[in-house]
């Protein structure tokens, strides 16, 4: 019986052959470079802010109020005279803090759904259905969807104008126009949109006016919660629902037809 040939091992590669093949996928991948040039200037205007800065991010000068960019003021100034891109600047450090906040509470509740689902099997099938559901909405059309309604919503304010209510004292600050209110319009987008779009992957009937139901409370609740503050016209609230409702249903007619289509994943039928 012959003897096994020992078959040559594989050298591992150097350094300078890790260091190249990551720059090849770098370049297949232009986004991630991009993404991570912004990340890089994003930290060093965060981490240099006090030099970069060139007024005090938080001093008012109601002399200076709304003044158009210039030498002194490069990005101009706010209702208050403060200086526009100082707190850019400075505002750099606040949305990191946020971003990698937000990004370590996700993966610390995901962690935590994960391991309950593992070991609890009766919520098994409940999360796998929800993330199939989120999985199957096509990302873009929901960017698409609520980037659009936000330009929609500015739009609105922009031509209508409409001066905030002075009935009460203002508990939050507030300095845009009033018609219509951009956070019920928003909500209304954004939960409508994603319920109608996680109902088009569910057959029945009930689950499908479950997830309706509640994106409609969640998005009365905050319309309701900008006439408390005192921030907004019964009326402004009314037009956002309306426009924020109108908005998420064209974006459904939009996915239905792209589902017939074959573009997207297509409308499940209803179960009878």
């Amino acid at each position: 019986m012959a003897a096994p040939v020992a078959l040559p091992r594989k050298a591992a590669p150097s350094a300078g052959q890790r260091v190249g093949a990551g720059l090849r996928w770098l370049r297949r991948h232009p986004t991630v470079l991009i993404g991570l040039a912004i990340l890089l200037l994003a930290a060093l205007m965060a981490v240099f802010a006090p030099v970069i800065a060139s007024h005090d991010p938080m001093k008012l000068d109601p002399l200076q109020r709304l003044k158009p960019p210039s030498a002194a003021h490069w990005f101009g100034t706010d209702h208050l005279g403060r200086d526009v891109f100082s707190r850019t600047v400075y505002g750099a450090r606040v949305s990191l803090i946020v971003g990698f906040s937000i990004a370590f509470i996700a993966c610390a509740i995901g962690l935590v759904i994960g391991l309950v689902s593992g070991f609890v099997r009766v919520l098994d099938p409940l999360v796998m259905r929800i993330m199939d559901g989120l999985m199957a909405i096509p990302a873009i059309l929901l960017a698409i969807a609520i980037v659009g309604g936000q330009v929609l919503s500015h739009l609105m304010k922009f031509s209508f104008a409409r001066p905030r209510p002075e009935l009460v004292p203002h508990i939050v600050e507030v300095s845009s126009a009033s018609f219509p209110s951009g956070h019920s319009m928003m909500s209304a987008v954004t939960y409508l949109t994603l319920a109608v779009m996680l109902a088009r992957t569910e057959r029945r009937i009930r689950i499908r006016v479950f997830y309706i139901v509640v994106a409609a409370i969640l998005t009365m609740l905050v319309g309701l919660s900008r006439v408390y503050l005192g921030v907004h016209w019964p009326s402004d609230v009314l037009g956002g629902w309306s426009l924020g409702a109108a908005w998420a249903l064209g974006v459904w007619l939009l996915a239905r037809r792209m589902g017939e289509h074959g573009q997207i994943e297509p409308e499940k039928s209803v179960d009878s």
